[in-house]
This record gives C-alpha cells, structure tokens and sequence, in this order.
C-alpha cells in the first residue's frame, strides 16, 4: 500500500511493511517536517499582489518542506507592491495555528484566506503588525480566525515601554498612548475635519428611570491620613428617560470642607453654581480671568465679557446682548475699570450703559442719543435730549432735565415749572421746588405726605393753599382717647429752661433755644433720641426736638395765667369801686 499523509502538517506514514530499506531517510524528513511546523520560522518575499482568483500561495506540502508548515512567517516584499496582496493557505482542509507578521513597504494590507475567497471569511493584516491566525481546515467555506480578536487577560496587561500605545480600528487611526511619566493620550489620525477624539461612556440597561447616573470620571487623591478621596467628580444623570423627550444633566462635583459639593450643575436650559457657606457676605463666584501671554497690561485691555446669543428667524446665531470689563488703567495701585453693558439694535451690537470707577461718574450713558425705557407701557426717551423718562404717554409723568441748564423737572405734564412740573430741581437758586398744576383758588394741596409704615395712615403733612404753607401733623379726636384737660401748665413751663447758645460748627451766632435732655423731661414727645447716644462709630448721635410740641403747654400755662388775670382784675375793680 501507498504511504498517507498526516491532515494538518503533511506528515508521510508509511503502510504496514511498507518503505523496507528508507524509513531512516523518511523518519529524518518527517523529524525536519515536525521542526518545521513546531517552530520553523520563515520570511517569505512576495513579488506581486495577486487577487482574489489568484492569490499568492502559501502551501502545506506533504512530505516536503514548505512555507506554510512554518510556525512564524513574515512577509517581506522588495518594494511597494502598489495594493494590498492576497495569499491563500493551502489546502483547505488543513488544520494549523500559526504567528505571522506583515512587514510589506507601503503600508499595504495583506488579505489572508483558506479555502475560496470571500471578504467576510479572510483577515486583514495591518502592515507593521504581528497575528496569531487559526486556519480551521474547513474545506471550501473555511472562516480564517484572529486569535487575539476576543482576547481575555485573567491578571495584569502591562505596556512597559515609554511609548507604547493601543490601537484601534481597520487603519489604526485611533490610538491610546502613554505618555511618559504623565498620563494617556487619545490620539485620531484622519483627514476629516469633524473627526476628533471622543471618549464615550456608555451604560446599558433593560430599565431605564429617570435620575439615573449615566457615568462618572472621579478624580481622587491621598489626604495627609493616606485615604483615597474624591476630589473632584464630573457625572451625568438621566432626568427623564421618556424617549424623545429625554432631559439629561451634567454635574460638576468638588470637596469642601470634607463633602462633596455639585459645584457647577447644568441641562439643557439652565447652568446653576452652587457653593455651601454659613458666611453671610460668601457666595458663587464666576471669575474670568486674562493673563497676557507676554508684556504687559495696557489701558483700555478688555479683561472679559459674556455674550448673550440666540437664533434669529432665519436660524443664524446673533449677539442679542453683552457685557464686558475694561481696564481703562493698567497702572499698579491706581487701576480703574468700567463694566460696559451692550444691546443690539438693528443688527448691530452697540454699547448702552457704562458703569464706571473712574471719578464720579459712576453711571455713564453713551455721549451719542441713546434710548433707554423705565416705567411701564413707555415709550423709548433720549438720554442727551429732553424728556429721559415718559411712562404713560406723550407730555405725561416725566423726568425731564432741562438742557445745557442745571434744572431737573418731574412732573406729570409739561417740561416746566409753569407747565406742571411737580418736581423743580434748580442748582443756582432755589434749589428744590415742589409745585402743583392746580391753580389758585383751588384749595389746599398736600405736597407731602407721611404716612404711618405698614397701615397707610396718614401721620402728618405739608401743604398750601397758594398763599400759605401749611406744617401738619395728626389731630383728628378720631384716632385719640383717655382725653382730659391740661391743667399744671403754668407749673410745668416754669420747669422748661430757655437757653442762649451758638452751635460748635457757627460759633459767630448766638441763638435761643433749649436743651433737648431738659426738655425730655418736661414734654417727652417734643424730643428725639437719647441723652449721650453714641452710633456704631463712636460718633455723636445727637437727640433732635420739634418745638411745636411746645405749643399745647404754653396754651395751657397762657390760659392759667390768663385765668388768675381775670380773677386778679375783679378785686382791683372791687377795690377801687370802694
């Protein structure tokens, strides 16, 4: 009988009797056959691409050393091949593990099958790198298999060198680097200009509820107690996870005092900062910050802004509103600064409003005719024109000031005094004029109320009836009770004690008057204020009096004396009748 062949590796076995006289030149081939395919290692030069009816073979020949038998193979060409090369193993039916290596110049790719060609069966070799391939000796349908395709690491995956990386992809262009001594590094290498490292975390789960955690990066650290902390969290978490209307937020999280904190919490419509303090005058800060790359500040630097953008109708992004910071002084200890507040107007973003540190303007309105609008139902007014402020209409409830004229006008009708101004602000002569548009004749006219906080009872007030002003305070018996006569009038002004003074800021004028403690004493409402108050500062809190208050005890001690008066005059009359 003939010799056969072993399936995978062609090894020759000899029929029972058979090779009399040459099994020691067989048993050294098949010994040489079995190196070869337990470890042999090969490199084979391809010299054209092939395809996939004719691809470059890589046979297993029974009984004779060949390249397929090898348990390492690498590919090696000499020069671009121009495309990527097919080989085929053969034959089919071959069963065999094998380390290849493809080292092919131009970067080309080597398509890899057993049996006949199909793309979904074969295996594509990267230039540059190295496979483990299981070919199945399958026959015609053999599927050829990576290895390390689904590969399972029971302990530690260690990268030692300084530049290892991990890539990703049919063109490796994604990469996991090390960086040495630092970190890991994303790296993309494509053309695409949208194309950009993405880390994606993703969780998957059959039921899905709102306020679920998507996933967390935790940056932790070692305290002084050698514990592993969570200094600082960025999470998401699903907040509705009904499908089309999903809502999802990001959370900021840092450690204070020990806890953590969501510092910085944002959805789709709102970004919330968040901080936890029992300090009264602390709260969230948003710091923007600009550091000169080199020389130095200057006047005038923009130190930031926030921009205010939105869609118009046509789904362009526009500014809509601005408001940004201006180092108009750069020098050390004497910086000054503006915040200029921005709107848009036809199209055009345009500042409105400056609030400065510079001087004494503080709020500072463009020197061009600006419009701004308060109150309510309004129209818009110039700021350098006349009329600044008309909340229900034309020539109605204004503040108007008067131009190239130190004069300010509120009033409801008229730009004014004559025309109704209520309101008359005059800096060279009378300074403060409270005016009515009812005419002489019309009656009294309160121009200032007080009234009582929390009840709306008037308390007292000042008017006019276009001849006289009038100082009021409250006197309806309405509102009084337990009313008696005053009767020690007399006793009680001899208690009050008339003073002659000047005040310490007009020592030049000596006045009449009193002394506010001693008065306290006699008639309490008539004095405002405590003997010796001092404020906060240390400074005189000085008691105050209102000398009408006087004016019921000297009507009563008027009375009186009048009284004994009356009583005096009829014994001189009886006397003198005698």
């Amino acid at each position: 009988m003939a010799s056969t062949f072993t399936t995978n590796i062609g090894i020759e076995k000899p029929a029972t009797g058979d090779k009399a006289g040459t099994w020691g030149t067989m048993s050294n081939t098949n010994m040489d056959l079995i190196d070869e395919a337990t470890n042999g290692v090969v490199d084979i030069t391809l010299a054209a691409t092939g395809s996939s009816g004719s691809p470059n073979d890589l046979p297993i020949t029974n009984g004779t050393s060949s390249n397929g038998r090898n348990k390492y193979i690498e590919f090696k060409d000499g020069g671009d091949l121009g495309g990527t090369v097919f080989v085929q193993l053969t034959p089919n039916d071959a069963e065999k593990v094998v380390f290849v290596r493809n080292s092919l110049s131009g970067s080309r790719s080597i398509l890899i099958f057993q049996g006949t060609y199909d793309a979904a069966r074969d295996v594509e070799l990267l230039a540059g790198k190295d496979y483990i391939l299981k070919f199945p000796g399958s026959g015609s349908s053999s599927t050829v298999i990576n290895v390390l395709e689904n590969i399972a690491i029971a302990n530690d995956l260690s990268l030692v060198s300084d530049s290892g990386k991990i890539d990703f992809g049919a063109d490796s262009e994604i990469s996991l680097a090390h960086v040495a001594d630092s970190g890991l590094q994303i790296n993309i290498d494509k053309a695409d200009a949208n194309a950009a490292p993405v880390l994606i975390l993703n969780r998957t789960t059959d039921s899905p509820e709102d306020n679920d955690v998507g996933g967390q990066i935790e940056f932790k650290m070692e305290n002084d107690n050698n514990e592993q902390v969570d200094f600082g969290k960025i999470l998401t978490t699903a907040l509705d996870v009904s499908d089309t209307t999903e809502d999802g937020k990001i959370t900021l999280q840092t450690i204070t005092a020990g806890a953590a904190v969501n510092s910085i919490e944002t959805t789709g419509t709102a970004t919330t900062l968040n901080t936890i303090t029992d300090d009264a005058n602390a709260g969230p800060i948003l710091n923007l910050k600009r550091t000169r790359g080199s020389g130095t500040a200057a006047d005038n630097d923009i130190g930031g802004q926030i921009e205010f953008l939105m869609n118009d109708a046509s789904g362009n992004e526009t500014t809509v509103g601005r408001i940004k910071s201006k180092l108009t002084t750069a020098a050390n200890g004497s910086e000054d600064s503006k915040v200029i507040f921005a709107s848009t107007n036809g199209g055009t973003t345009t500042d409105v409003f400056t609030v400065s540190g510079e001087g004494t303007e503080n709020a500072v309105f463009p020197e061009t005719d600006a419009t701004f609008e308060l109150g309510v139902g309004g129209t818009n007014k110039s700021v350098h024109g006349n009329d600044i402020l008309n909340a229900l209409g034309a020539n109605t409830n204004r503040l108007w000031k008067q131009v190239n004229a130190l004069r300010m006008y509120l009033g409801n009708a008229g730009n004014t005094e004559a025309s109704g101004a209520n309101l008359f602000i005059d800096g060279s002569t009378n300074h403060i004029i409270l005016s009515s548009s009812v005419g002489v004749g019309g009656g009294t006219i309160n121009f200032m109320a007080f009234r009582a906080r929390g009840t709306g009872t008037t308390v007292g007030s000042i008017s006019s009836d276009a001849t006289q002003t009038l100082f009021n305070t409250t006197s309806d018996y309405r509102l009084k009770e337990n009313i008696v006569d005053m009767s020690d009038g007399i006793t009680r002004l001899k208690k009050l004690a008339p003073k002659r003074f000047n005040f310490k800021a007009n020592s030049s004028q000596t006045v009449d008057g009193f002394l506010a403690h001693e008065v306290k004493a006699v008639v309490p409402n008539a004095v405002v204020g405590e003997k010796d108050a001092v404020d906060s500062s240390g400074n005189i809190d000085p008691q105050g009096m209102d000398q009408s208050k006087l004016v019921p005890l000297l009507t009563a001690a008027l009375q009186e004396a009048l009284a004994k008066i009356e009583v005096l005059e009829t014994k001189v009359a009886a006397l003198e009748a005698k």
